[in-house]
């Protein structure tokens, strides 16, 4: 499936559950450029009757969509997609009935899509946006789960992206029950491991987070963003001491990752070891001289260990990254 039809359908379907949620109407994201009928789609060998039926619906279909009868368009295109069992035609008729906003059109030409591609994640995103929208948890459970097994859904952007279709504040206990299903098949699925930590610490289940994250590390020792999730999941659990010293070993095996190093530099300064933290701020300045808060914090760290003169030098720079702002301008005062 090519990425951009799995972007669109991300987009629509976050859109979907914003406006269930909401309450308020569905933002239109522009329907996708028809794709030409390939030899992939599952079309059957059609009577006479049977192809003056399916151009009809196929003229009706688009002539609709033309005249902005989005819903009408919808329901021919459907009418279509079933005559030749085309994918390509399914696909289409669900574009086009959420871009109409015609919920019960949508699932009904997203159960299709399914239906003939069984291996794809698209058609699943899709019918369990539809049912969460309506609330629908239950009927949201199988395409959830299919869309967790899909070959096509495999990275932790998948998951995370996932996550976001159950809203802010929501609850994804539906999800990481779901997700235990998956990691107790593939329980090195580093993907769907980091999705799950990330949602289990949003989540407060910190228990289980640390469980799976300590697998994790394991699997990943040198991956910043896996040190980041494992050193973030500590401080929430209260234990700042080790959350620190986990970063300051990864930083000593892996100097080169900058979002590591800046982590450890601030927890540094939150434990008030105020020159540690000076001397990581310092590399950080010199990997990007051109970081702004990073050369604030150098110079911050400086006027309390009492380096006046070196936090002027930076202050100065500040000064000139930043000539609208205050800040510096604050402190050099």
């Amino acid at each position: 499936m090519p990425r951009i039809m799995h972007r669109w359908v991300l987009i629509t379907a976050a859109a979907l559950l914003a406006a269930g949620c909401a309450g308020a109407p569905l933002q239109q994201t522009a329907i996708p450029e028809a794709a030409p009928l390939s030899a992939t789609s599952r079309a059957v060998p059609a009577t006479g009757q049977q192809v003056d039926a399916l151009l009809y619906n196929l003229l009706v279909g688009e002539i609709a969509g033309q005249r902005q009868q989005y819903g009408t368009s919808a329901a021919h295109y459907i009418a279509a997609a079933r005559q030749s069992r085309d994918l390509q035609l399914a696909r289409r008729a669900a574009q086009i009935a959420l871009y109409a906003q015609e919920t019960e059109l949508a699932i009904d030409a997203a159960t299709l899509w399914a239906e003939l591609d069984p291996d794809g994640s698209d058609p699943y995103q899709v019918l369990a946006a539809l049912h969460l929208q309506r609330g629908d948890r239950e009927a949201a459970r199988e395409p959830l789960r299919r869309l967790l097994n899909s070959k096509e859904f495999n990275s932790s952007e998948d998951y995370l992206e996932l996550s976001r279709l159950f809203g802010h504040g929501a609850d994804h206990r539906p999800l990481l029950t779901m997700m235990q299903e998956v990691l107790a098949e593939r329980p090195d699925d580093t993907g769907a491991l980091y999705a799950y930590i990330v949602i289990a610490i949003r989540m407060g289940e910190l228990d289980d987070a640390a469980h799976r994250s300590a697998h994790l590390v394991a699997l990943e020792p040198d991956s910043a963003r896996v040190a980041l999730v494992h050193a973030q999941l500590l401080n929430v659990a209260g234990d700042t001491a080790g959350s620190t010293r986990f970063l300051a070993d990864f930083v000593a095996r892996n100097p080169q990752p900058f979002e590591t190093r800046l982590a450890l530099a601030r927890l540094l300064v939150d434990q008030n070891q105020v020159d540690a933290a000076r001397g990581h701020f310092q590399v950080l300045h010199e990997q990007d001289p051109g970081h702004a808060d990073v050369l604030f914090a150098l110079s911050l760290v400086e006027l309390q260990t009492g380096e006046l003169e070196a936090a002027g030098v930076h202050l100065r720079e500040l000064a000139k990254l930043e000539p609208d702002s205050a800040r510096a301008a604050y402190y050099l005062a």
